[in-house]
């Protein structure tokens, strides 16, 4: 159980990442 945990942790921080690149990306495109 405890590696099944790492890797859904380890999956759930890399989507948030992808996910505040994505609006960090579009926010900087909306100032332009």
């Amino acid at each position: 159980f405890k590696r099944t945990r790492k890797k859904s942790t380890m999956i759930i921080l890399i989507l948030s990442l992808l996910i505040a690149g994505l609006m960090g990306g579009v926010g900087i495109l909306g100032f332009y």
